[in-house]
C-alpha cells in the first residue's frame, strides 16, 4: 500500500489537534510540585523515537521529485510516454481499497 505525504500529514494533524483535556495514550498524571521543582524531564518511548525519526526523514523528502518530472516531461515531448489503461485502473482500485481500510 502506498501512503502519500498528504495522508501522513492528515494523520499527524488529527493526532496533534486533540481537544484540551483529552489525554493521549501514554500520558501520565502530573507529579507533585517537589518533582516539578527539580526540572522537567522527557523520556520518549521507542515507538515515539521511531515516529520522530520517520517524521524527520519525511521532512527531507522533496515535495516534488524534480528528476521524475524532467523524465516525464521529456517523454511526453517526444511522444514516448505511454499510459496503460489497465495499470491506471488497477492503481485506482488499490488506492480506493486502501483508503477504505484506513
Amino acid at each position: 500500500m502506498k501512503i502519500s505525504r498528504g495522508e501522513v500529514s492528515n494523520l499527524w494533524r488529527s493526532y496533534l489537534q486533540r481537544p484540551a483535556g483529552v489525554a493521549r495514550e501514554g500520558d501520565r498524571p502530573r507529579q507533585d510540585d517537589k518533582a516539578a521543582a527539580r526540572g522537567d524531564t522527557l523520556t520518549l518511548s521507542p515507538q515515539a523515537q521511531e515516529i520522530q525519526r520517520l517524521r524527520q526523514a519525511l521532512a527531507r523528502v522533496p515535495e516534488v521529485r524534480e528528476e521524475r518530472v524532467r523524465e516525464l516531461t521529456a517523454a511526453v515531448a517526444t511522444g514516448a510516454y505511454q499510459v496503460s489503461p489497465e495499470a491506471v485502473a488497477a492503481q485506482m482500485l488499490r488506492r480506493m481499497l486502501g483508503d477504505r481500510l484506513v
